[in-house]
């Protein structure tokens, strides 16, 4: 049996196209979506994200901004967007000023606009069942597999990784009733961790080590959802081995190609889910 690609190109397109659709919607009632980004300490990495972001943005007809900020006047300008009803989501690159922590700053951070879904409120929100907006990188995960027609009911998820931004929101998200799969959350204190994977239906790989999922450690019958992001040589590469295991699970998520596709995808849906609240509150 061939292995199946799961192509995350495709999903994110079609999600992008419905965006569209619901963007000219949003601007008929004169709401035009807008995201600000808030950049005080630039770096290459920052810097490429902002540009990737810009271009998604502007291909959907999105007001994107990048405002610089001195560290002394970050929490001043954060406030500001927030009583903004014109800016319908914030996010604020890092590395982040000396002497503000990240939890010193996105408890700030209007729950309504926190579009990356990463602030305190926005995780206790989906710790409780209830979430606003989902960590990007997690709901692209999920959506990747939902969009190709597998269902987590009732399945055995894997998750590898305990990060705040990815591992933690992700086994959350698969434990909502909506998705109402079974999770196991693996680490670096896990003892036998190939028996964990091969029990899976689904394994999401996340611990920042390029290549660490080999064939020895997977079963045949496993979907392997990578959402690594590494440089080798030059080159990005997942948390899986792709050639070692593209012929031998059930499928697979490539990279560059596969949740990272999503994820931008899942940002500006986000966004756009933050302005229709307007029209849902009558503030046109």
């Amino acid at each position: 049996m061939a292995v199946k690609i799961l192509d995350g190109k495709s999903v994110s397109r079609r999600m992008m196209e419905n965006l569209k659709e619901r963007i000219d919607n949003l601007k008929k009632h004169r709401i035009y979506p807008k995201l600000v980004t808030l950049i005080s300490v630039p770096d290459d990495s920052t810097l490429s994200y902002i540009r990737s972001q810009r271009r998604s943005a502007e291909k959907l007809g999105i007001i994107f901004e990048e405002i610089p900020v001195d560290g002394t006047k970050l929490f001043e300008r954060l406030e500001k967007l927030n009583e903004d009803e014109k800016v319908h989501g914030i996010m604020v690159t890092q590395p982040l000023p000396k002497g503000i922590t990240p939890v010193d700053l996105l408890m700030r951070i209007d729950p309504k606009k926190d579009v990356e879904g990463v602030s305190p409120a926005s995780l206790g929100r989906l710790v409780i069942g209830e979430p606003m907006f989902i960590p990007c990188t997690a709901e692209a995960a999920v959506r990747i597999l939902v969009e190709n027609g597998y269902d987590l009911n009732g399945k055995h998820s894997v998750v590898i990784g305990r990060s705040t931004t990815v591992g933690k929101p992700l086994a959350l998200m698969l434990l909502l009733k909506k998705y109402n799969s079974t999770v196991t959350v693996c680490h670096t204190g896990t003892k036998d961790l190939s028996l964990h994977i091969k029990q899976a239906d689904y394994v999401f790989v996340a611990v920042g080590k390029a290549g660490f999922l080999r064939r020895e450690m997977v079963s045949r019958r496993n979907v392997i959802v990578d959402i690594g992001i590494n440089f080798v040589d030059g080159k990005l590469v997942g948390d899986a081995d792709f050639e070692d295991l593209k012929d031998f699970v059930e499928a697979i998520t490539p990279v560059p190609g596969g949740v990272g596709s999503v994820t931008t995808a899942i940002l500006m849906e986000h966004l756009v889910r933050s302005a229709e609240r307007l029209l849902e509150e009558g503030k046109t």
